[in-house]
């Protein structure tokens, strides 16, 4: 199995990520997170319902002085970000 995510990770960073907007709700939260860029908003989104993705964008910067643009690729340190995901998703 892990063999198999291996090749899987290492065949999706070969081939170029790209940006996705799809359905009525992805275009309104795009259109939110887009007016926060001007107010220091940056990152990534990827939002899926399902194996169907909706949303797949990048915003903003990926340094704090504005000169690389954040991209489908930028790295995060996300730390324990995924906890409260994780909690959130949990069954009761």
């Amino acid at each position: 199995m892990g063999a198999c995510l291996a090749a899987a990770l290492a065949a999706s960073l070969m081939t170029a990520p790209t940006t996705r907007v799809e359905g009525a709700l992805a275009r309104r939260i795009d259109r939110h997170l887009s007016r926060l860029v001007p107010f220091g908003f940056a990152g990534t989104v990827l939002m899926a319902r399902g194996d169907t993705v909706l949303l797949h964008r990048a915003y903003g910067s990926a340094d704090a002085a504005g000169q690389v643009p954040e991209t489908l690729r930028t790295l995060h340190a996300i730390g324990s970000l995924t906890k409260a995901f994780t909690a959130a998703s949990a069954e009761p």
